[in-house]
């Protein structure tokens, strides 16, 4: 199995030279800007999370959503009961974790490719037959899963209706990544990776973005 790693750079999903998904991968954790105007969708429910910058992925894998007021010395973090990292390689049924499914806006509505990165990796898949620039738009899957899992990824359930696979030259995943490669404290273990999968959905215009995430949240609060 080919792995990769990236230590500082981003995973990038390009419609048109769109960018419509920025998936950030920093010397400590991988994360994802969120719209001004988003919504979490957790246990079946919506809730406008507008304000919320990005979405972190951290080493315990209890990822939570940030929001830093300028100007105010508070920060305030939203948490959610994520598994740890012992779940996915004590329980045998169990090895693999779809974290969250983030849907960008649609495709016309996000800005242009640019900038610089030290590394980069770039998604481009292909318009299918329901493709339509001013409705379509991309959903991007975070799964965290052990090796011998890899084949199993494309049969994950959708977080929500309509959604489909979309593909480029190599299919519909992207990975898989080696946790290990990232300076994090605590260390990762070197059996656990993470993959991307992406594809197409419509959705209504009410919310620039959305963001799935299958587990309740654990606490929310600030920090200065």
């Amino acid at each position: 199995m080919l792995v990769y790693q990236m230590k500082n750079g981003i995973i990038g999903i390009l419609c048109a030279s769109n960018k419509v998904v920025d998936l950030k991968i920093t010397n400590s954790l991988p994360m994802i800007a969120l719209e001004d105007k988003s919504c979490l969708v957790v246990e079946n429910q919506k809730r406008d999370i507008s304000g919320f910058q990005h979405l972190s992925i951290p080493s315990d894998l209890c990822i939570h959503l940030t929001k830093r007021v300028s100007g105010d010395q508070q920060t305030e973090y939203v948490f959610f009961d994520s598994p740890q990292l012992q779940s996915i390689f004590s329980d045998a049924d169990m090895t693999f974790r779809l974290l969250f499914t983030y849907v960008s806006p649609p495709i016309n509505l996000t800005p242009k490719f640019q900038g610089k990165w030290e590394q980069a990796a770039i998604i481009s898949p292909f318009p299918d037959n329901d493709f339509d620039s001013k409705r379509t738009r991309v959903f991007f899957d975070f799964i965290v899963h052990t090796e011998n899992t890899s084949g199993n990824l494309p049969t994950i359930p959708f977080a929500t209706e309509g959604m489909r696979l979309a593909y480029d030259r190599h299919g519909c995943i992207f990975g898989p990544y080696l946790f290990d490669g990232l300076q994090r404290k605590p260390r990762v273990s070197s059996d656990l990776f993470f993959s991307v999968r992406y594809g197409y959905v419509e959705m209504p215009i009410e919310h620039n973005c959305f963001v799935y995430i299958q587990y309740p949240i654990r606490s929310r609060g600030n920090a200065a």
